[in-house]
């Protein structure tokens, strides 16, 4: 069995532990072994139970397995687990649809602009020759 769902089971146990008695009867005995079974023996949750349980830390499967509990165990009838599967449902394709807007391939490069690459710049060194007073004189000369 993996670690991670050991710790979420032992999570799950502790959230029971401290659940009214009333409660826990509506939860089928064989599910309660099969927890118990498959808890961690190592793993030690440090929940806080005066909080509620939406705002504890709790790991992503432990909270899979609270909304198994509750669906199977605490809706009262077939038209509130339609409803609540519905709600669930609908936080799924709203969590799709933040992933797809947030991995979407066209917004992947839409901050990137593309820069142009810059053109060299060629300087060219010349021979700055000073003619001499001679050659100024050849020059002109040459030109009559």
């Amino acid at each position: 069995m993996e670690q991670s769902y050991e710790e979420a089971v032992t999570e799950v146990l502790d959230i029971l532990n401290h659940t009214r008695m009333e409660d826990i009867k509506k939860i089928s005995p064989k599910f309660i072994v099969y927890l118990k079974q498959h808890s961690s023996k190592t793993y030690i949750p440090n929940l806080d139970h005066t909080q509620k349980l939406k705002d504890m830390d709790l790991k992503p499967k432990t909270k899979a397995l609270m909304c198994l509990i509750y669906r199977d165990y605490f809706c009262c009838d077939e038209n509130q687990k339609k409803e609540y599967d519905k709600k669930i449902f609908e936080a799924e394709l709203e969590y799709q649809k933040e992933l797809q807007e947030k991995y979407n391939s066209d917004n992947l490069f839409k901050n990137k602009t593309l820069k142009e690459p810059k053109l060299m710049q060629t300087t060219t060194l010349m021979e700055n020759k000073k003619q001499n007073v001679f050659q100024k004189i050849l020059h002109i000369f040459f030109k009559l």
